[in-house]
């Protein structure tokens, strides 16, 4: 298959450069045999989630660790695989997450939580999807809502303080696939043109959605796009769908690069000069050359946001 190239940036806010805080964004590129996964995450800039930063990072491993899982898995039709495994995708995402902030909670707080009462966390999130059979007394039942009732609300106390967004994409020589929960955006240039691959996103004053809500709600938060493509080479192939689509460049960003510009125009301006840059030589495009100027857009917006992008062109 061709190979697609990548390149990565975060920076860190202006005003949270001042502030000498961290950068909440994280971003994670994962090649594999198969195929490239992307994923970008947005940790919350609300001052009660104390571990944003740790929680972006964990999101972007969860998205590519469950991806990467489910593409070495594809059997048959792509479209009709990745299609029909969303709501699992989705929940083996937030599953993962929340594991990993249970794991990571109890060693950066031992004095908050035991090692038993982690253990019995993470092991209510492995089986929360789980139906087993089993006759019971009305008060049992009763007793297990309470039960897990007391266990969900404390997983979710604990989530919040590692509250992030995420968007993934699964890039190969024939389709994509892209999954988002939260701000940010998911753009390629299609057949010359830019075309946003999962629905826009709206500039939020706050976050609206995150991995810290509740495993339920979060898997019917989640969205999804497949792409069929079509090799740049060889148009006529027969394989391919009529369909289909010739995907040059994909970017994947957090919402602090479309909020650094005034309006949607100059956004989607900016977007075809950096992805067509790219396309006309890969490795003209550092990440040096992204970071400064990343940062001069962070300097002059009025959101003075953490901004990360990745830009993944398909070589030839």
């Amino acid at each position: 298959m061709r190979a697609y190239r990548t390149v990565s940036c975060s920076v860190t806010g202006y005003r949270k450069m001042v502030d000498a805080l961290p950068c909440e964004d994280s971003t994670r590129v994962v090649h594999t045999k198969t195929g490239t996964i992307l994923a970008v995450a947005d940790g919350h800039g609300d001052k009660r989630c104390l571990f944003a930063t740790v929680g972006s990072r964990m999101a972007t491993k969860a998205a590519t660790n469950v991806l990467r899982r489910y593409l070495n898995a594809v059997k048959g039709d792509a479209s009709v695989y990745w299609n029909s495994l969303r709501d699992e995708i989705a929940k083996d995402i937030a599953k993962a997450f929340a594991c990993y902030v249970i794991d990571d909670y109890r060693i950066r707080c031992k004095d908050r939580i035991t090692y038993q009462e982690a253990s019995e966390l993470q092991r209510h999130i492995s089986e929360y999807f789980q139906n087993i059979g089993e006759a019971m007394t009305p008060n049992e039942i009763r007793e297990k809502y309470i039960y897990k009732k007391r266990l969900n609300e404390r997983i979710c106390s604990i989530l919040f303080l590692y509250g992030t967004t995420v968007r993934a994409t699964v890039l190969t020589d024939s389709y994509l696939f892209n999954c988002a929960l939260g701000d940010g955006d998911t753009i390629a240039i299609i057949d010359d043109r830019v075309e946003w691959l999962l629905p826009k996103s709206e500039a939020y004053d706050c976050e609206t959605t995150s991995l810290c809500e509740p495993i339920e709600t979060v898997i019917e938060s989640f969205v999804f796009s497949f792409i069929q493509c079509r090799s740049l080479l060889d148009l006529e192939d027969s394989k391919i769908s009529d369909t289909s689509v010739c995907v040059s460049s994909v970017l994947l960003s957090t919402d602090g690069f479309r909020n650094s510009f005034f309006s949607q125009c100059v956004f989607e301006k900016k977007i075809i000069d950096l992805l067509r840059s790219a396309q006309s030589n890969i490795k003209t495009l550092k990440r040096c050359k992204l970071k400064t100027l990343y940062e001069k857009l962070s300097m002059e917006s009025v959101f003075q946001d953490d901004i990360s992008t990745i830009i993944a062109i398909r070589t030839e």
